[in-house]
């Protein structure tokens, strides 16, 4: 009876599928040679171990702890067993064939859909005629995690839950003098096999009547899992760890590779959105909604054996909206550009950049929960420009740019000539909207006094000294009010 039981936990156990809506088992059991497998037994409270031993005659061989090796094949047609060999006193009782060999799991398999096939197992110490019919179905894709005790748990992701029914029945004289039924719920991981399995066998014979076991195993260790964590990267828009925009929303797309199989990519935010990548070669999240300021997306990426990675990508949703002033004299100091917007961060820093010179704003405050940035900017040694205003993030990445809103202008005299009552008149270029002082002294390095305010007529300004002395030699200096 022991060897029966073996038999047919081993036709259930010993399986693979891939974790989609279409599964290829082959994925999710990798017979490869050398390939072991060890699991604990929580019913019994011992441990299991399988291993692949080699291949004879184009066959897999699977030996486990009972000394029961499983001859499989698996190619096109999926994963078929053939035969099985079972130690004994009495060489013509070691081996068991299965007529035709038994698909347990085609090669691909549909979410839903049952999958029957049967066969008849010649096995000496059975008398009679043995039919074994064996369905399989792919119910849904879930994480599953496994935890033999605190220091041995993880969680597998992607895993095809599998449920499998396996009925055997032994006929004699056209009596049936056995039978077996074994239902399992399994958990596949991709290219590791199964890490968990909910066992139910029922067997009745004529001599002993029904008897029930029931048994739940968790994988202990397998030569397939790696313990080296994935790497995981943004690449669009920015490799850049920040980024600015004024969209509503955001696609964001990446590279990862592992060991193994980076199977899962999820994403969430800092205001409560999550999600899953979208897995193509390389993954995907699209459309993800910002709102104005910082976005925090944190993506986690799982490879096969459950071994997880971070990265970390903030958005800041900015909208700038309007500069004041937004033009002003070269040479001038600026204290208290007003920009206007929403989502500015607190540690904003803002410069003003043309192609072969930039200008980094001072004293840059955010206010009003980040509509407003104050700064100030020193035009001492500027010539006359047409300026971009950039706000960039305290690390130093662009987060948006106005092209071209902020222009220096030539504060400079066009035209002195006297007048015919003996005074000066002066030209000067000027903007609209400005007040300007004008000063004058006796000689260069002499006393300077202020001789008039005078309001801004346009692109040109004009002013007349009436009381210049007669034939006295004065100097005039033009400088704008600063702005309030």
């Amino acid at each position: 009876m022991r060897a029966i039981f073996a038999l047919a936990v081993c036709l259930v156990f010993c399986s693979s599928a891939r974790a989609q809506q279409t599964i290829w088992t082959a994925d999710y059991n990798p017979l490869t040679l050398g390939a072991q497998w060890s699991y604990f037994d929580q019913e019994a409270g011992q441990s299991d171990a399988r291993i692949v031993t080699g291949i004879e005659a184009g066959l897999i061989a699977v030996d486990d702890d009972l000394g029961l090796v499983t001859y499989w094949s698996s190619d096109a047609q999926g994963l078929k067993v053939h035969k099985f060999y079972l130690p004994d006193e009495e060489p013509e009782l070691q081996w068991s064939y299965l007529d035709p060999p038994i698909t347990r799991f085609p090669h691909s398999m549909e979410a839903g859909r049952a999958y029957t096939d049967t066969s008849f197992l010649n096995n000496p110490s059975l008398p009679g005629t043995t039919i074994v019919q064996f369905t399989a179905t792919f119910e849904a894709i879930e994480d599953r995690f496994v935890k033999i005790d605190v220091k041995l748990q993880r969680t597998y992701p992607l895993c095809a839950r599998m449920a499998t029914r396996q009925a055997t029945e032994t006929s004699l004289a056209g009596l049936k003098i056995m039978s077996t039924i074994i239902e399992s719920t399994e958990w596949w991981a991709w290219g590791i096999g199964p890490v968990e399995q909910d066992l139910h066998v029922v067997t009745w014979d004529i001599i002993s009547g029904e008897t029930e076991e029931w048994s739940n195993l968790e994988l202990l260790s397998s030569s397939m899992i790696e313990d080296n964590s994935p790497d995981v990267r943004v690449t669009q828009p920015t490799a850049q760890p920040v980024y600015g925009t004024d969209a509503e929303s955001i696609g964001i797309s990446g590279i990862a590779s592992d060991d193994s199989r980076v199977v899962k990519i999820g994403w969430e935010d800092d205001h409560g959105h999550s999600g899953l990548a979208a897995m193509n070669g390389d993954w995907q999240v699209a459309d993800i909604a910002l709102v104005y300021g910082e976005n925090v997306i944190t993506l986690t990426a799982w490879d096969s054996s459950g071994n997880t990675s971070t990265e970390v990508f903030t958005v800041f949703r900015i909208s700038i909206g309007e500069l004041s002033p937004m033009v002003c004299h070269a040479g001038e100091l600026l204290e208290g550009i007003w920009l206007t917007g929403a989502g500015f961060p607190e540690d904003s820093l803002v410069e003003l950049r043309r192609d072969d010179e930039t200008i980094a704003a001072a004293n840059v405050q955010a206010s009003g929960g980040g509509t407003l940035l104050e700064f100030d900017v020193d035009f001492q040694d500027s010539g006359v420009y047409l300026w971009d205003v950039v706000v960039k993030h305290s690390s130093g990445v662009e987060l948006a740019r106005l092209p071209g809103s902020f222009q220096t202008s030539p504060l400079a005299v066009t035209d002195t000539v006297g007048t015919p009552d003996c005074g000066i008149a002066i030209s000067w270029a000027s903007l609209a909207d400005r007040t300007y002082e004008v000063w004058a002294a006796p000689r260069m390095n002499g006393q300077w006094e202020l001789a008039d305010c005078v309001a801004s007529q346009g692109e040109v300004t004009n002013w007349e000294d009436a009381s210049a002395p007669d034939s006295a030699r004065r100097f005039y200096r033009i400088s704008p009010v600063p702005f309030e």
